[in-house]
């Protein structure tokens, strides 16, 4: 029935986040239904409790299917905005055990990953070993992948995890063995009755063997009947091999290549190298201390008033056993308080003589068994933060130049404040195996769609930032200064005039982010992605060429033009950033688009990575009403040479012959070519009628003023539309 084809389409748009999609017009044109009549069946849908319905404009609808699997409440009929959703499925959600640990989305993530896919691999999963110093958290992930597959439904909440340390056994081989795999009555002298061994204990769950470098080569053989066919055999039972379905985690403190044969490492496809505190992020030890604080307030039972100095001075030791040294290390700071208790317990640091505490209460971190570390972490995601700074630099600016500011003055000091803030993200504060690259490939996915429709100015080195900036503005809860919201709001909107962006495009750039990512906007964020938009209305000198860039890769042409740029405080190079398997025929329609589509009608030096420059000026189509010079073999020291040699007023053809010839395999000039002046004949009704008058002129006007000049005949519809016109007056 048509009814259930709506329903599972509403319910395949919501899987996809794709809410947009998911209203009555959509619906219409997706079954070639009235309007009217789709909102019928869409409202059918709801009373029936198959759809939720969100009162936006137009009207969006989201599969119950699909909420109540992603932790919504059964009772609820709908929601007034896509952020009241945003807030409730936040909330709500089911708790991935593995996004409880700290460091999941920053050092941990690429790991946690690895243990997801080994989890959910058909049948028993795959073996996994950890490999890491000691105290640096296995025993913990091994845990938290039991909880996983536990949360998954991969086993049974009552199946067993079991942690077995091969270490104790190392020096009795057979003790060992029979510990492992049981052993049958009468095996060997003692074995009075039949013993189950470790892994029939695990049937079903979670074994995790730690300290398996301590197993010998032939105890290390004998796990291989299980690696390879799932089966045990208990000691005396050589002919009954027992059938079992145990996932398997290991663990060692050793290289993988010192203490194991390299058949039984070949046997366990995922490999993994836990970090040690050292290759933390600062911000995931500050947790891990908070963690542990709040672990102690619980088990005394007692408010703790923790100094910020102490913070900082726990960041900087040095702890032998990782993790499980900086655990000891608070448990003794907590005990040696106890102590000394007199009321409140004071935690100061060690090196108190040096610091003075005459310090509001206000200035130290409350701990109670009931602080959760969100609570310190929303209390930490102050004002203090890059994204203020940022702001107070465009605002203060802004305050002291008055409202009537010159709107050229205003972009660069909104464009100079966001670029430092974009190479902090960048340089200063980018960590290793983050999910960054999940947030710069959707945002550079979301340019693409925005740059061909609606003609925004982005490039790929934007879409770059932009992912930097979502990760930190939620994982270090960056939050903005009330009083900075009346003046950023007013920035807002006079960059939003001048860039001839209307609040829509904006508005719906902002919603697709916040679709795809999970991030959820506002006008701090509006601010700086207005920031990566002004280049182009930067104030440029007096300069009579202009540059462009050509390059394969997301970010390759526009990262070059930033830095060129940049250096010299000039908007003089535009970029194009290429897909990789494009070529001479793409980048020549790359280029005469951006001609066409320019402003500045200037001589135009082209920089291209690859690809031959007398190959595309072959196939350029156009006649250009200003000269050319293509490069090749492209590099930032070429473009920063040309760029100077350009800003001294060094014409095109001169910077073409001075770059020096081991820079570049070919340069190429293309001249401007002479156009006859255009007389244009157009009718509102009827292109016959505009034919007829440029006949008349033709015949009217003397062959002397001919020889100089064109009469062409144009329907009006050609010459409105912005895109044919562009069209027709380079053509002609």
């Amino acid at each position: 029935m048509l009814i259930n084809e709506i329903d599972d389409y509403i319910e395949k748009m919501s899987k996809n986040l794709s809410f947009k999609t998911s209203n009555a017009f959509e619906v219409s044109k997706k079954f070639k239904l009235k309007r009217n009549t789709a909102s019928h069946y869409l409202n059918l849908l709801v009373h029936s409790k198959r759809l939720l319905k969100i009162s936006t404009r137009p009207v969006i609808f989201i599969g119950r299917e699909w909420f109540l699997n992603n932790g919504g409440n059964g009772e609820l009929d709908g929601f007034q905005s896509l952020r009241d959703l945003h807030d409730f499925m936040k909330k709500n959600q089911k708790k991935d055990p593995f996004s409880e640990i700290i460091g999941h989305d920053a050092s941990l993530y690429q790991i946690l990953e690895q243990l997801r896919a080994a989890a959910m691999y058909p049948g028993k999963g795959l073996p996994t070993i950890l490999t890491g110093e000691t105290g640096s958290g296995k025993s913990y992930l091994a845990k938290k992948f039991y909880e996983y597959c536990e949360e998954k439904s991969l086993v049974s909440s009552d199946a067993p995890f079991i942690s077995f340390n091969c270490a104790q056994y190392a020096d009795n081989p057979e003790l060992l063995t029979s510990s492992l795999f049981g052993y049958k009555k009468g095996a060997f002298t003692g074995a009075e009755e039949d013993h189950v061994g470790i892994f029939e204990q695990a049937q079903n769950g979670v074994l995790f063997l730690d300290e398996v470098q301590r197993l010998s080569a032939h105890g290390q053989e004998k796990l291989f009947t299980y690696l390879d066919d799932s089966v045990v055999y208990r000691v005396g039972e050589a002919t009954h091999p027992r059938q079992l379905n145990v996932r398997l985690l290991f663990a060692t403190t050793e290289s993988l290549g010192s203490s194991f044969l390299k058949t039984f490492i070949r046997r366990i496809p995922v490999q993994i190298k836990v970090p040690s505190i050292y290759e933390r992020t600062l911000s995931e030890k500050k947790e891990l201390i908070w963690s542990f604080f709040m672990a102690e307030s619980k088990i005394v039972n007692r408010e703790f008033k923790i100094y910020p100095e102490l913070i900082d001075e726990l960041v900087k030791v040095r702890y032998k056993d990782n993790i499980g040294g900086m655990k000891s290390k608070i448990k003794k700071i907590v005990a040696m308080s106890i102590i000394h208790d007199n009321g409140d317990l004071l935690l100061k640091p060690e090196q108190s003589k040096k610091i003075s505490f005459h310090k509001n209460q206000e200035e130290l971190q409350i701990i109670t068994p009931q602080t959760t570390l969100p609570d310190i972490i929303s209390q930490k995601g102050s004002n203090d933060n890059a994204l203020n700074r940022m702001i107070s630099l465009i605002t203060n600016s802004i305050s002291a130049g008055g409202e009537t500011m010159d709107f050229g003055e205003l972009a660069s000091n909104c464009y100079n404040a966001v670029n430092d803030f974009n190479d902090y993200l960048v340089f200063k504060h980018a960590q290793s195996d983050m999910p960054i690259n999940y947030y710069s490939t959707e945002i550079n996915r979301i340019i693409d769609f925005f740059r061909d429709d609606y003609n925004m100015k982005l490039d790929g080195n934007t879409g770059i930032v932009i992912g930097y900036y979502l990760y930190f503005k939620k994982h270090l809860n960056w939050q903005i200064k009330n009083e900075s919201i009346p003046v950023i709001n007013t920035i807002n909107q006079r960059l939003i005039e001048n860039l001839g962006l209307s609040d829509h495009v904006l508005n719906s750039f902002i919603n697709s982010i916040t679709e795809n990512t999970g991030v959820v906007l506002d006008e701090s964020d509006k601010l700086f992605i207005l920031g990566n938009l002004l280049e182009k209305h930067v104030k440029q000198n007096n300069i009579t060429t202009h540059g462009l860039i050509l390059a394969h890769g997301y970010a390759t042409a526009s990262s070059i033009a930033n830095v060129v740029n940049r250096l010299l405080k000039n908007n003089i190079f535009d970029a194009i950033d290429m897909p990789i398997n494009s070529d001479t025929k793409e980048m020549a329609e790359k280029i005469e688009y951006y001609f066409r589509n320019d402003e500045h009608r200037k001589d135009t030096l082209v920089f291209i990575d690859m690809g031959s420059p007398a190959d595309i000026v072959r196939k350029l189509e156009m006649k250009l009403g200003f000269t050319v010079g293509l490069i090749d073999n492209v590099s930032t020291l070429m473009v920063v040479d040309a760029g100077e040699k350009m800003t001294h007023g060094i014409s095109l053809e001169q910077i073409v012959k001075k770059i020096p010839d081991h820079c570049i395999q070919s340069g190429k000039m293309l001249y401007q070519k002479n156009k006859k002046d255009l007389i244009i004949t157009t009718c509102l009704t009827d292109i016959g009628t505009a034919k007829q008058i440029q006949k008349l002129l033709i015949e009217s006007l003397p062959q002397s003023m001919l020889s100089n000049l064109s009469v062409k005949s144009f329907e009006y519809d050609a010459l409105i539309d912005s895109d044919q016109r562009v069209y027709t007056f380079w053509y002609w």
